[in-house]
């Protein structure tokens, strides 16, 4: 037989050449967890799957890099190309925050597609054989699990590889991979994405009715429908997404303002919807430098608090939060942050992925959007608990709808939104305004929609080992 070792990706899933054979094979098992195989027999390794899928969004193992650690730093990342975020010293993320790192060769685009896909790959394993309709219940809220997996990653993928939804509906989006197959697929457009996340959210909320997860580190029927929320505000499907938003926030109340500065690290806030807890086992001695929390808390000896490449607020941000505000206690005095805190300084504090402010936002934001005559008391019920002065809004139209996008830089700084935010509502920025807490060389000025702003490159690789990508499709 022919001998060779050869590494390979397609849409992202790693593809193994073994020596000593010609035989290809999928490796969908993030972690030590089930393979493909066992999925096939077992509705248990299905489990032991979703679980290998939960730990793996904090993974560490598809780069060395200390500034990839799964979805965090597609978080935090995609949070500094912005506004909103600075970072006051050039280091690791610091390509990010210049925007310089969207390119087809560099490694951000990379990981961040190659972590989307495993998701997706082994998304799909499971769905395999995770019948929806199946009497056993452990099988069919696996599937619906698994479902609502798959529609999360290609979310991700499709904002971060293609402009927002309206108004590039028939644009090319990402290759769309549902089978446990790793033939190389073309590029869907960006309207047949997202139908096909609504048809999987839609499915998995009827079957995750009635399924009780053990802890929110688990996607269960609240966090699927918060996350086709999300996709229903892209699309501008403002009722469905009011309602679905409402739906999802239902029995996660909001935290108080003495909760709101207590750190963002405990997944047992009330609040939070989904999120990873974390342990010190989670990642070795010298991985814990490759975390969320060593980029971002300013308390502890990571790349923020002990290099010194704080992450603060923009000033410009900063400024429009009343004294009234508890939310302007989440910052230092120089606008550092000091809304995440690391609670016992080992870099193993929680990550939210999902809370319930966000959805009251949504539905604000919605019904907005409809003029509907409601939306400013939605967004009184979420502000007055962080401001006891704040008095109802009397704006309406765009001016409502912009107070309520003000509102969501304020509440979710640092979650992951700011970028996104700015794409799907179609806005520029400057970091470039007198008193500017931005690093002189990062003054840019940014027009809404601009290629080399909002939208990355797909990975060399994706086109070098996928016959079905030509090079004529690569984003300019």
């Amino acid at each position: 037989m022919k001998k060779f070792n050869k590494i390979i990706y397609i849409g992202g899933i790693l593809l193994f050449s073994l020596v000593g054979c010609e035989k290809d094979f999928l490796d969908t098992n993030p972690g030590e967890y089930a393979g493909t195989d066992q999925l096939k027999t077992s509705p248990i390794a299905g489990e032991a799957a979703l679980s290998g899928l939960y730990s793996f969004m904090f993974d560490q193992s598809l780069s060395g890099r200390d500034d990839y650690f799964g979805l965090a730093s597609i978080s935090i990342t995609t949070d500094l190309i912005g506004k909103d975020m600075v970072q006051v010293l050039h280091h690791w993320l610091g390509w990010d925050y210049l925007i310089e790192n969207r390119s087809a060769g560099y490694s951000r685009t990379r990981n961040n597609w190659n972590f989307l896909y495993r998701i997706i790959s082994t998304s799909n394993s499971i769905i395999q054989v995770s019948s929806i309709d199946s009497e056993v219940e452990s099988i069919k809220f696996s599937g619906g699990q698994a479902l609502a997996m798959r529609a999360f990653a290609y979310h991700y993928l499709v904002r971060l590889y293609q402009h927002t939804y309206i108004g590039h509906e028939d644009e090319l989006g990402v290759p769309l991979y549902l089978e446990d197959d790793v033939d190389g697929k073309p590029r869907a457009t960006v309207r047949e994405v997202y139908a096909q996340m609504v048809m999987d959210l839609e499915k998995s909320i009827i079957a995750l009715e009635g399924f009780n997860r053990s802890n929110k580190t688990i996607i269960n029927q609240s966090v699927a429908q918060g996350i086709l929320a999300r996709v229903y505000l892209d699309m501008g499907e403002w009722q469905k997404a009011a309602t679905v938003a409402a739906d999802a926030q239902e029995g996660f109340p909001l935290m108080t303002g003495t909760e709101y500065l207590d750190g963002f690290n405990d997944i047992n806030n009330a609040e939070w919807l989904w999120g990873s807890d974390m342990t010190v086992e989670s990642f070795n001695e010298e991985g814990k430098y490759q975390s969320f929390f060593s980029h971002i808390a300013t308390d502890i000896p990571g790349y923020a608090g002990i290099i010194g490449a704080y992450k603060a607020i923009d000033k410009g941000l900063y400024d429009m939060i009343p004294t009234s505000d508890v939310r302007k206690n989440a910052y230092y005095a120089n606008y550092y942050n000091n809304k995440y805190v690391d609670a016992n300084g080992d870099f193993a504090s929680d990550i939210v992925y999902m809370r319930a402010a966000e959805m009251y936002l949504i539905v604000a934001e919605a019904k907005a959007q409809l003029g509907n005559s409601d939306a400013a008391q939605i967004l009184m019920d979420i502000v007055k608990t962080r401001d006891s002065e704040y008095v109802l809004s009397t704006s309406t139209g765009t001016a409502l709808i912009d107070e309520i996008w003000n509102q969501r830089r304020i509440e979710l700084w640092g979650e992951g939104f700011s970028w996104f935010d700015l794409k799907r509502l179609k806005k520029g920025f400057t970091r470039d305004y007198p008193d500017t807490n931005h690093r002189p060389d990062a003054l840019l000025t940014k027009e809404a929609e601009d290629q080399s702003t909002f939208v990355y490159q797909l990975p060399i690789g994706e086109f070098e080992s996928n016959p079905n990508l030509p090079e004529n499709q690569q984003n300019n």
